[in-house]
């Protein structure tokens, strides 16, 4: 990703995805309250067009789901998402939740590919 220039989705946005599980304690609506809160820090970096948190549910049984939450950021176009990530709110958010064992998983999805519509 360093130097290179990333392809935007056709809407022009970048997006980050960071999945992470629910703390170690606490039940999961703290831990989706805490989640928001963090989450909530992005939106003071330059480069921010939104973030959004949602839970992540399991779409059966059989193919149980690994992560309990998704926070998704939008990218502003010609903004660096490794500057958001690497900025003092995005070392917090990502610092404060491995500390709590939440293993976050950061994604930038940068283009797509219809395969049916």
């Amino acid at each position: 990703m360093a130097g290179e220039r990333l392809l935007r989705l056709p809407d022009g946005v970048l997006r980050i995805c960071i999945v992470c599980r629910r703390p170690r304690s606490g039940t999961t609506a703290e831990g989706f309250s805490y989640v928001s809160g963090e989450a909530s820090k992005l939106t003071s970096v330059a480069g921010t067009r939104s973030v959004r948190v949602f839970p992540v549910a399991s779409a059966s049984m059989r193919w149980a789901r690994q992560w309990d939450y998704l926070i998704e950021i939008d990218v502003g176009d010609g903004d660096d998402p490794c500057a958001l990530l690497d900025s003092p709110q995005g070392r917090d958010v990502l610092g404060d939740l491995r500390l709590l064992g939440m293993t976050p998983t950061v994604a930038v999805l940068d283009t797509e590919t219809a395969v049916a519509w």
